[in-house]
């Protein structure tokens, strides 16, 4: 997924950036707001970090039912955001009162997001990105053993993590994530592995694994065929798979990256699971 030591002299940069920023939300802004602290907000309190080590994010909520917000990039660029935290329903909302920006509009953070709790873990989840973040889960994705990665996950930024010298300890995640009970089908007990077994015209391919092994319509598979060719000539010999349709015993799926896979081809090997090897080899956009 990129070389370590090229990781940690981009965060050097872009995570000390966010780190002095977010010290200095609340003191430039001048702006007093005010605030509606929760008993509950308090179990989220701590800093979450999105990020591949050169474009970063940095969520803090505070327990007084205030957030502060961090964009910052390795070449110094930056959006900022500060304002009030609640919770209402078991969702923490967001709501920006004042914004900075050296970069124009700025990413800010989704409204609305879910805490999930998974083993001694904490994460927050837009929840628009519930889906993506089980697909995560079936794929291998998560639960990450790096502290970069696709989804907000609360560490501890202890000095030499925000200088840069080390990443941050995770803490453990066993069996599977807590996520809302409409979620719950959507994560797999345990892996499945099929194959194509017809590949129709418009492109979409038949796979022997439908809803009797837990499949359901936008979960997403791993399809690998032998290497064709030696070298960079026989190109890359797997892509991701979006299921659009299920039955019993089968499902109908689509190249989720065309221009990342050579397409279908009878007797590929579907699986839901993705091999360390392939995950430690791609970018993070392969996945997305």
């Amino acid at each position: 997924m990129g070389n370590g030591n090229m990781f940690i002299g981009a965060l050097n940069l872009s995570l000390m950036t966010a780190v002095c920023l977010v010290s200095q939300i609340g003191k430039s802004s001048g702006t007093t707001v005010p605030r509606n602290p929760q008993a509950s907000i308090a179990t989220l309190d701590g800093e979450y970090l999105l990020g591949d080590g050169f474009v970063n994010q940095n969520l803090k909520v505070n327990p007084d039912g205030w957030f502060s917000f961090v964009w910052a990039t390795d070449d110094g660029g930056y959006h900022r955001d500060e304002g009030t935290a609640d919770i209402v329903d078991g969702a923490l909302i967001l709501h920006a009162v004042w914004s900075g920006t050296n970069r124009g509009p700025g990413p800010f953070p989704h409204p609305k997001h879910l805490p999930v709790r998974w083993g001694k873990r904490l994460y927050l989840l837009p929840d628009r990105e519930v889906l993506r973040f089980c697909n995560a889960v079936n794929l291998g994705l998560e639960p990450k053993d790096s502290m970069y990665g696709r989804f907000y996950l609360r560490m501890v930024m202890t000095d030499k993590v925000k200088r840069g010298e080390e990443e941050a300890t995770l803490e453990r995640a066993e069996g599977l994530p807590a996520l809302p009970a409409q979620w719950g089908p959507f994560l797999l007990k345990r892996p499945l592995r099929g194959q194509v077994t017809d590949v129709l015209k418009d492109g979409r391919a038949t796979i022997d694994l439908g809803s009797r092994e837990g499949l359901r319509e936008s979960m997403e598979l791993l399809v690998e065929e032998e290497p064709h060719g030696d070298g960079p000539a026989a190109g890359r010999n797997y892509g991701l798979a979006k299921v659009v349709a299920v039955e019993a015993y089968r499902c109908t799926a689509e190249v989720k990256h065309p221009g990342l896979f050579h397409g279908f081809r009878k007797g590929q090997r579907a699986s839901s699971k993705t091999p360390k090897e392939i995950i430690e080899s791609e970018s993070t956009s392969f996945f997305w």
